[in-house]
């Protein structure tokens, strides 16, 4: 029997089938330092998408930017806190200033990590996020 074939994601969203997709598009994701959002950046970033990554933690951003960079794809670190009064509106502000309008955002910022999904959707705090990052009510 053939060994199956292995994806660092999941075969309908591998980003080979989204290549030039997302061209010209400027995509912000928050969270993209590690897991879930750093996987996305790269995602978006291989469907062609200009990739904002944001984050609290520099060095683990740089990492990921770096790595975008490598496979020949255009990325930014944005090191910043949505949770701070004015980090949406400076995160936003330092993307545009270097990338151009925001076509996409995605969330990834997630504060209680060992919450179930259900738990989490039910957290005060999580949902507190997801209105700053969304709404930039900060």
């Amino acid at each position: 029997m053939p060994e199956p074939e292995l994806y660092e994601t999941y075969p309908f969203v591998a980003p080979e089938k989204y290549k030039g997709k997302l061209n010209g598009k400027v995509v912000l994701i928050t969270g993209a330092s590690a897991g879930i959002g750093s996987a996305t950046a790269k995602a978006f970033a291989a469907a062609g998408a200009k990739v904002a990554c944001v984050a609290r933690r520099e060095d683990k951003l740089k990492s990921v930017v770096d790595e975008i960079k490598s496979a020949g794809n255009e990325a930014i670190a944005v090191v910043g806190d949505v949770t701070k009064r004015g980090g949406p509106k400076e995160i936003v502000s330092q993307t545009e200033s270097q990338l151009g309008p925001v076509d996409i955002v995605r969330s990834d910022v997630c504060c209680c990590s060992r919450l179930s999904a259900d738990q989490c959707l039910a957290c005060e705090q999580c949902r507190h996020h997801a209105c700053l990052v969304y709404q930039g009510r900060r």
